[in-house]
């Protein structure tokens, strides 16, 4: 069954990206100077189906690393994007266990490679040719979580130091009394901190605090005295978002007005200027109600396919018949909601490996044939906007210019490689 997160991500996504928005004419501007451009030509589509393309690294021959975590391999695939081998996966046939949850793909110095597995704690360090050269442990157990992606991407800053987004201890739940009444609350944190790990001297610092999208988990009993758990979302929340830029400085997106924040391994802080956008206001709370609407419709499409999915044994809130745990979502009040639709959304952030940030931005209503990348360079300024079909997301980069694409076909995804002019 899907988490919670994974849910919250595909109801902001479907929220977002509403099919009545997509318009005939591409290459409308934006802002004064920049003109929205195509995306370049395709040049390669892979021949293996890929579960979830959670993370790629392309390798100095010009083969590609591909993280499939839905279905727990690490691929190998060759400059066509043909399957060259599977370097890890769920099986014994490897000799080398993917293991039971998602792992993490983070580059690593000189062209290797790290795959983070949080369930045996350990990181599988691949050579620039695909190969796995040694196991070494994971530098801080606790946090082997937050390195393997679904926070942002982790990366090393040009001091050899890891950078990932944690989480704040700080979360508030209600009494005992309350709970046991079916009224307590818990408000996830607001904000987490990016941190830096030396991995050789187990030295970490916090480098800054990001806006994160706020939860609200309610417990309650239901009807047959069994503890529940109600998670109230935000389908449109105004959130931060980071990266770290191929020559180290750590880049943060605020979405509060759009500007991107530079810090380098000095703890030197560049501050760009805000990025032109068209900001969208809501009308009003029937505006705002639209949304959230949509939301509940997603939610439950979801929450139907997933009980469907794991078998007809799981009950209407998506627990098993007599347990005592599971859980239902809903969305916030129309008065909760911000004025504005944000710039951006959740998990929308990359960095090239010529230090730009490429931002998948939230639709406006000017007229577009597809999704909107506004490319940032290390001064924190809109350099470029790139139209990306709408049924298509970047998940990576490579040398000279070149970009990875997820897509569809059917209902299988696929690896694209596409040049990014």
């Amino acid at each position: 069954m899907q988490s919670v997160r994974d849910l919250v991500l595909q109801v902001v996504i479907v929220c977002a990206y509403p099919t009545l928005w997509a318009a005939a004419q591409e290459g409308q501007a934006r802002s004064p100077g920049i003109i929205t451009r195509k995306l370049g030509s395709i040049t390669a589509v892979s021949t293996e189906s890929i579960g979830a393309l959670a993370g790629i690294r392309e390798l100095p021959n010009g083969s590609v690393l591909v993280n499939d975590q839905k279905a727990r391999r690490l691929l190998l695939l060759d400059r066509t994007l043909k399957l060259s081998a599977i370097i890890a996966d769920g099986t014994l046939e490897t000799h080398k266990s993917y293991g039971m949850y998602p792992a993490g793909l983070i580059p690593f110095h000189a062209d290797s490679t790290l795959l983070v597995d949080p369930a045996s704690m350990s990181v599988l360090v691949i050579d620039p040719s695909g190969k796995v050269s040694r196991i070494m442990a994971v530098p801080r157990p606790k946090d082997a979580s937050f390195m393997v992606g679904g926070y942002g991407d982790p990366g090393f800053d040009n001091r050899g130091r890891l950078v990932y987004r944690n989480v704040s201890p700080d979360v508030r739940i209600g009494p005992a009394a309350e709970l046991q009444a079916g009224n307590g609350t818990g408000r996830a944190p607001d904000m987490a901190p990016i941190v830096r790990l030396d991995i050789n001297a187990h030295q970490m610092d916090t480098v800054t605090y990001v806006k994160v999208a706020q939860n609200r988990a309610i417990p309650y009993l239901d009807a047959d005295g069994r503890k529940r758990m109600r998670t109230v979302i935000n389908p449109m929340p105004t959130v931060d978002e980071w990266a770290v830029l191929s020559d180290g400085t750590i880049a943060i997106v605020r979405g509060a007005d759009y500007h991107v924040d530079l810090i380098g391994a000095d703890n030197s802080k560049t501050v760009g200027p805000k990025i032109p956008f068209n900001w969208q206001r809501f009308k009003d709370d029937l505006d705002k109600q639209r949304v959230l609407d949509s939301a509940r419709i997603e939610i439950d499409s979801r929450r139907k396919a997933s009980t469907g999915t794991v078998g007809a044994s799981l009950g209407s809130d998506g627990a098993r018949p007599g347990t005592s745990t599971g859980f239902s979502v809903d969305v916030i009040e129309p008065t909760e909601m911000a004025d504005y639709r944000p710039a951006f959304g959740a998990f929308s952030v990359h960095a090239d490996l010529d230090s730009h940030l490429w931002i998948r931005t939230l639709p406006t209503n000017e007229p577009s044939a597809g999704v909107i990348y506004d490319v940032i360079d290390k001064r924190g300024v809109l350099v470029d906007r790139v139209l990306v079909p709408s049924s298509m997301a970047i998940v990576g980069f490579g040398r000279r210019g070149i970009v990875f694409l997820g897509a569809r076909q059917g209902t299988d995804l696929y690896l694209w490689r596409a040049n990014s002019k």
